[in-house]
């Protein structure tokens, strides 16, 4: 039958661009902890500026692998099924 070999695929999205997401964001936030807690600015910029690098990351490479739709969250390790806001297919990681 036509259509049944799109459904079959399983399409999954990239970990690495998970981590690499979470990796900046965590650094970004702590050096914006670090800076406020010391009462300098000079932290304060690169951890906003890693901040914003984690979100074009997330913006860019996270995306429904069937719509792609800005629909997932990161995920360090695991499998939820987590399901796409738009489609409602379930989004699985490559490993």
């Amino acid at each position: 039958m036509r259509g049944e070999g799109r459904d079959a695929v399983v399409r999954k999205m990239s970990r690495k661009w998970a981590r690499i997401s979470i990796s900046l964001m965590t650094a970004g936030l702590l050096l914006a902890f670090v800076g406020v807690m010391a009462d300098t600015y000079m932290p304060i910029v690169p951890g906003f500026a890693l901040l914003g690098a984690a979100v074009g990351v997330k913006l860019t490479k996270l995306r429904c692998p069937y719509c792609t739709a800005f629909a997932t969250t990161p995920q360090w390790f695991g499998n939820d099924n987590k399901k796409c806001r738009k489609c409602k297919r379930f989004i699985q990681y490559d490993y």
